[in-house]
């Protein structure tokens, strides 16, 4: 990646951050690049560590295109003890830059999250100059870009936080020091690597730690894990006594039409372009977040009803005779339950297909059996499954009532093409879903779906 700076800085700053220089000429640099294929001279290269490489590693390439380099190697023009060290300094040092700032908002949650991001993107753009991660950039690099790519005129900082181990919350609270911090849902991913939802609300609430004097964290009210988060605002669907009440009153293709209350008090009716019951916890999240930084209810709902649902991942197409509820991109067993549950609201009867839920650990088969379970009670005519864990599924739906000739599994995910051949086989009209961990690749399913069925 070759990020455009928006006000070039001297290279002797960028080294005053780490120490070690090997330079003697000052230089300015308008571009900073991870990346010596997408690099040019007079750059600066920034050798990080990846997933599968080591970014110091290539700093002799880089200089011999002629960049300057900052990496923990002894050859790069500015040397710094770690990966870790250059991108928590740049992110330090290029938000200060953002003068403009008034306001940093971080979200996290094991479900949701990137939904909520959007959402409150979206609704804020009207009155602040807003900008925020891209797509699930939610890491330490992603918050290194999300920094580095802020217009400096930034009024409004909205970042993605994610996590697979405990601290790395914690580190990104740090840098960005939030003014409101988001946590959507504690759910059961990840499950397999801290061990219980306790774990993972304590990784959650790392999020906290970085937070402002004064700042909110919002959370949805009633989850007991979430109870000691510092200066806590509450959102609910269901109580009246959460600090934001939100009260649904239609469901339909068109939307959501919906009240909202504030302590109690009756604050206004909105619509909500986007339909699905799974979408209300991000939307009131980001709704109250939204509240907290100043929008009025009427602000708030004027934009509500200008997002429009290509702004989010979950799309309900509709290829020829066929409805397809496309929500591929990830999957947990919080967000598939939400998902089946949602498309039954339409009134029209429902199949599903249904890839492995990842990184459950020891929680895998009895996650993935409730997931059949739930099916069966929600009234689902038939189920294709494509996945080793599925397995699991299957059990929990026969046992619930599903007939065994009624659940199509697929163990090999390089033939997607015989799943699209049994649903074409028994297709009678339904909605049907498909969802699973974005790991298991089902998005070429929905190519073929296109291809096939327009």
């Amino acid at each position: 990646m070759r990020i455009k700076l928006q006000t070039a800085v001297k290279l002797s700053e960028i080294a005053e951050l780490f120490g070690k220089r090997h330079f003697k000429e000052d230089a300015d640099i308008s571009y900073v690049s991870t990346d010596t294929r997408e690099l040019f001279p007079n750059d600066l290269f920034v050798g990080i560590l990846g997933e599968s490489y080591d970014g110091a590693s290539f700093t002799p390439i880089a200089n011999s295109i002629g960049a300057y380099t900052l990496a923990a190697n002894k050859d790069a023009t500015i040397e710094a003890k770690s990966s870790d060290e250059i991108l928590s300094r740049l992110i330090i040092y290029f938000k200060e830059k953002l003068t403009s700032l008034k306001c940093s908002v971080a979200i996290t949650g094991s479900v949701g999250k990137t939904t909520a991001k959007e959402l409150l993107c979206a609704i804020c753009k009207h009155k602040y100059k807003t900008h925020a991660s891209y797509m699930n950039y939610n890491n330490l690099t992603g918050l290194f870009h999300t920094v580095l790519t802020a217009p400096k005129d930034t009024e409004l900082l909205i970042v993605e936080m994610g996590m697979n181990s405990p601290g790395e919350i914690s580190l990104l609270s740090s840098l960005i020091n939030p003014n409101i911090a988001v946590i959507t849902t504690v759910g059961s991913a990840h499950v397999g690597e801290l061990g219980s939802r306790e774990n993972i609300a304590r990784a959650k609430l790392e999020i906290t730690d970085g937070l402002l004097d004064g700042g909110k964290t919002v959370i949805p009210y009633g989850e007991p894990l979430l109870n000691r988060a510092k200066g806590k605002f509450t959102f609910s669907m269901s109580s009246p006594e959460a600090d934001a009440f939100f009260i649904p009153l239609k469901l339909d293709n068109g939307g959501t039409l919906f009240d909202f209350y504030s302590h109690g008090k009756a604050v206004c009716g909105c619509r909500f372009n986007i339909p699905g019951e799974h979408i209300f916890s991000s939307m009131m999240a980001s709704f109250t977040a939204a509240v907290l930084m100043g929008l009025s209810p009427r602000e708030i709902s004027s934009s509500l009803q200008s997002i429009k649902p290509t702004l989010l991942r979950p799309t309900l197409l509709t290829l020829g005779t066929h409805t397809v509820y496309d929500d591929t991109y990830s999957s947990s067993p919080e967000a598939l339950y939400e998902s089946m549950k949602m498309l039954t609201l339409f009134g029209k009867p429902t199949i599903a297909v249904i890839g492995d839920m990842l990184e459950l650990g020891d929680s895998s088969a009895k996650l993935h059996r409730k997931a059949g379970k739930l099916a069966a009670e929600l009234g689902y005519k038939r189920l294709y499954l494509i996945g080793e864990h599925v397995r699991h599924t299957r059990e929990g739906a026969i046992a619930f009532g599903i007939k065994p000739e009624n659940i199509h599994i697929n163990k090999d995910i390089s033939r997607l093409s015989d799943t699209l051949l049994a649903i074409d086989k028994d297709y009678g009209g339904e909605i049907i879903l498909v969802k699973a961990s974005h790991k298991m690749r089902l998005d070429p399913l929905i190519k073929m779906m296109k291809e096939r069925w327009t």
